[in-house]
């Protein structure tokens, strides 16, 4: 063999190596890429289970360059804003792993847990990160939402008055919180003059600031309000010329504008009348008594 065809020969069995080099090569990157799964292989018995969105994925997604060990099995091992999305700059501050408050089928399937919340509720809850107090919420003071709410729901709240800063009838209004009843007596004071924070009822009426007469108030009519039973004297004396605003009885009895005669109350039922050993007469009592007392008594 001449030596121009020995390299010729030569060259053609480079050419080859090199060939079959360039194939075993790219079977290598193939192979490292996309990972062959038998369609019998159960995910779950590698002891992570595949839910949720986590089904769709393609396996080469987690498991770089075909290597099955070391894979994360925690959630911000992959989802860490490098390998798959994980927490955005605005979410909520709190040392939570993912799944105590997300699902795998989304993101935006939140059921938050509180438990490991860090700092005050109104860094989240602030009408941006999470819902936040309402533009008809009652002015308050501090930003600790859970002095008045729970975790699991804005409602039913227990209010505590010690936070508020401003008079009670800016949020006892009927808007915010519940304000003067339309059969509420008129009066110009602050619902504290004689109402508490822990109930409506009872409450201490303060007659300094009434502006009307007693009988616009005590008229039998207005809620909780007690006006003349049917058994008072015949009287057409305002309430305050006997009684005093503390409590209806002792009373200071006025017969000034009494209307009928004597007998007309003192019957025994409405007020002291005749004893049983009276003397006999027809005379009417101011005959002979004084509306200051019953005695001395003056013979006609």
């Amino acid at each position: 063999m001449g030596k121009g065809l020995k390299e010729q020969v030569k060259g053609m069995k480079s050419a080859i190596c090199a060939s079959a080099l360039l194939l075993a090569c790219m079977s290598v990157s193939v192979t490292s890429v996309a990972i062959e799964v038998k369609p019998d292989f159960d995910h779950f018995s590698t002891g992570y289970m595949l839910t949720g969105r986590h089904v769709s994925v393609a396996c080469e997604s987690c498991h770089f360059k075909g290597l099955f060990t070391g894979t994360p099995r925690n959630c911000s091992g992959c989802h860490n804003n490098d390998i798959a999305p994980g927490k955005n700059s605005n979410h909520i501050d709190t040392s939570n792993t993912c799944d105590d408050c997300h699902t795998t089928s989304s993101f935006f399937d939140v059921s938050v847990d509180h438990a490991a919340v860090v700092g005050p509720c109104a860094n989240c809850h602030n009408r941006v990160r999470a819902t936040g107090l309402s533009t008809n919420h009652i002015k308050i003071e501090s930003t600790d939402c859970s002095q008045c709410h729970v975790t699991i729901a804005w409602t039913p709240t227990s209010f505590s008055h010690d936070m508020t800063t401003v008079a009670c009838k800016i949020c006892h209004n009927g808007l915010s919180a519940t304000g003067m009843t339309r059969n509420h007596l008129r009066t110009p004071v602050d619902c504290g003059e004689c109402h508490v924070t822990t109930a409506w009822r009872p409450a201490t009426f303060d007659h300094i600031n009434v502006t009307t007469g007693c009988e616009n108030c005590h008229n039998g009519k207005l809620a909780s309000i007690t006006g003349k039973p049917e058994n008072h004297v015949r009287s057409n004396n305002e309430c305050g010329t006997c009684h005093n605003v503390t409590a209806w009885t002792p009373a200071i009895m006025s017969h000034i504008n009494i209307a009928g005669d004597c007998a007309s109350c003192h019957d025994g039922t409405i007020a002291t009348g005749k004893p049983q050993n009276h003397v006999e007469t027809v005379a009417t009592c101011n005959n002979c008594h004084r509306v200051g007392a019953w005695k001395p008594a003056i013979a006609p």
